[in-house]
């Protein structure tokens, strides 16, 4: 099965949970400003020690005249070479995006390894070591997004070992080694390790 397909297995449930409540943040100010924003944005993830590493990017938003209620986005995937991966998207695609990280090394996984933009407790800005990230119970899959041209996100892919469909595997903690611009929700994590079994619907709803 690939990442996006089993990203979206759960994408009927989770909306029926979801429609229950409706959020109350008020939207991010990348999209608040979207008027100002460029048509596309380059962004180039710098991922060293994580060679061949596949990356999906993927924007999921609340809208209820979408199936689910739920509008999503299958951006490009990129492969990291020479410790870079970039990719071109409209910069609205940007404004609640989430990264899956696909790593050589991954075992048979239950979940699809996704990019944490910001662990709880943490401050935009803020450096985020493996240390740190380990330490982490709560993070966010959905990065606030951007309003520039062109934009680099460090991130740091690590080998861990985790709970796959058989026992215990290799597999990846991802984060933004520096705490990016988020949205909700926050969603537990195992050890920093923030894992998904259906697409991240990012954003308030309503």
């Amino acid at each position: 099965m690939t990442t996006r397909s089993t990203l979206r297995t759960g994408l009927a449930f989770t909306a029926a949970v979801a429609a229950l409540y409706a959020g109350t943040a008020a939207l991010p100010s990348a999209e608040a400003d979207g008027r100002a924003a460029p048509a596309k944005t380059t962004i180039t993830f710098e991922v060293p020690d994580c060679e061949g590493c596949e990356l999906s990017l993927t924007q999921a938003r609340w809208d209820d005249s979408a199936t689910y209620g739920v509008r999503t986005w299958d951006g490009p995937e990129a492969t990291v070479k020479d410790g870079k991966a970039t990719v071109t998207v409209p910069s609205r695609r940007t404004w609640g995006m989430s990264v899956a990280v696909d790593a050589p090394w991954d075992g048979q996984l239950a979940a699809v390894t996704t990019v944490a933009f910001r662990y709880a407790g943490h401050d935009l800005g803020d450096e985020v070591t493996f240390a740190d990230a380990r330490d982490e119970r709560k993070a966010s899959a959905c990065w606030e997004g951007t309003r520039r041209a062109e934009v680099t996100l460090p991130l740091a892919v690590r080998k861990v070992r985790v709970d796959g469909v058989h026992g215990r595997v290799d597999g990846s903690i991802a984060y933004v080694d520096r705490t990016e611009g988020w949205l909700q929700p926050m969603r537990r994590t195992y050890r920093g390790v923030l894992a998904s079994q259906d697409v991240n619907v990012c954003g308030p709803r309503g």
